[in-house]
């Protein structure tokens, strides 16, 4: 319900390899050479693995560092983890994405078998946590989950900003007004 991009199993549209290319030289050709990250998102680009590793191959190819963004749906194993991780060699960097609302589906487990295969790999990663507030009893979960793992300072945390299907299910969430402006913009977004 808080997703910014609308991802969900409802999606089901999948990008064009060429038009993945294409923007990767146009990337490429901006600015001279300015831009060195590619960040590869969806939805969950790892349901088009064939797709997720031409596109990371041929960024890694053109001079960027390719990161993924990913709820770690594949990671039912440590070795099922360690295994796709290890056919993506030019995804540099892992941001995996959980909260109370990915974790309807996709298990702590499988977020943990998938850090546990970036570190074994050397594989830069993060966490990105979302909540709607910070004194929520699940998030609070999964941040103890994560501290006993040993995640501390690879955590993001972000409040749920009220944009795409947000923006529609705010009612739902448990938002704290203050008089202070936010700090910044939705770092998800």
């Amino acid at each position: 319900p808080h997703c910014v991009v609308e991802a969900g199993p409802h999606r089901t549209e999948t990008m064009a390899l060429d038009h993945a290319l294409s923007w990767i030289d146009q990337a490429k050709a901006y600015g001279a050479g300015k831009l060195r990250g590619l960040a590869l998102t969806g939805g969950e680009p790892f349901t088009e693995f064939e797709l997720l590793a031409k596109t990371s191959n041929y960024g890694r190819s053109a001079g960027f560092v390719v990161s993924a963004v990913t709820n770690a749906f594949w990671a039912t194993s440590r070795e099922s983890a360690l295994e796709v991780l290890t056919r993506l060699p030019a995804i540099k960097m892992l941001s995996i994405s959980t909260d109370v609302h990915h974790q309807k589906t996709i298990p702590f487990e499988y977020v943990h078998n998938a850090i546990l295969a970036a570190r074994e790999l050397d594989c830069l990663h993060n966490v990105a946590v979302c909540t709607d507030s910070r004194d929520d009893p699940g998030y609070r979960q999964i941040i103890r989950d994560l501290h006993s793992i040993g995640e501390v300072d690879t955590l993001r945390i972000s409040i749920i900003f009220p944009v795409g299907r947000a923006e529609r299910k705010a009612s739902t969430f448990n938002y704290r007004f203050t008089p202070d402006p936010p700090s910044g913009a939705c770092g998800m977004a």
